[in-house]
C-alpha cells in the first residue's frame, strides 16, 4: 500500500523461529515465536502477506506469492492466480530469523538461519499488503 517506512524496526523478529506458515487463496501468514528458553521473551510476531513474496535460496530466486495485480477488483481469472510456486515453503519452517533489512523503497527482507532470504515487496495499490504484528507495522 505504501513505501516501506524508513523507521521500520523488525528487531523483534531476531532470534524468533518461523514456526508455521498458513496459506489462503490470496494471502500467507507467517508465525514466529521464540524457541523454548528459561529467559523472558517478547511476544510472538506475525506477518500477514498480501503483496509479493520471493525467496532467495542457494543462488536462485523463487516467486511464491504475487497478489499484484491479482486481487484487484475487476481482475481477470488468470490475474487472480496469487500462488506462483510454493515449493520453498518446507525449507522455511523451523528456521530462526538472523537478520532483516530494508532493501528499497518498496521492499524489506528477513534472513533465516539456513541463509534463505524472504523478500517482501509492496506496490502502490489501494490495499494494505503487509501487516506485521508484534511491532505493529502496516505497509
Amino acid at each position: 500500500m505504501y513505501p516501506i517506512p524508513l523507521d521500520l524496526d523488525l528487531d523483534c523478529l531476531i532470534g524468533q523461529d518461523l514456526v508455521s506458515i498458513s496459506i489462503g487463496r490470496y494471502s500467507m501468514h507467517l508465525y514466529f515465536d521464540r524457541p523454548s528458553t528459561n529467559f523472558p521473551t517478547p511476544r510472538p510476531a506475525e506477518i500477514y502477506c498480501g503483496g509479493t513474496v520471493l525467496v532467495d535460496f542457494e543462488g536462485s530466486t523463487t516467486l511464491m506469492l504475487d497478489t499484484y495485480p491479482g486481487c484487484l477488483v475487476g481482475a481477470t481469472v488468470e490475474d487472480k492466480v496469487a500462488w506462483r510456486d510454493a515449493s520453498k515453503l518446507p525449507i522455511l519452517v523451523g528456521e530462526s530469523v538472523v537478520a532483516w533489512s530494508i532493501e528499497g523503497s518498496h521492499e524489506f527482507s528477513i534472513t533465516l538461519s539456513n541463509r534463505a532470504k524472504l523478500r517482501f515487496q509492496s506496490h502502490d495499490s489501494p490495499y494494505e499488503e503487509f501487516t506485521i504484528f508484534g511491532s505493529r507495522w502496516i505497509i
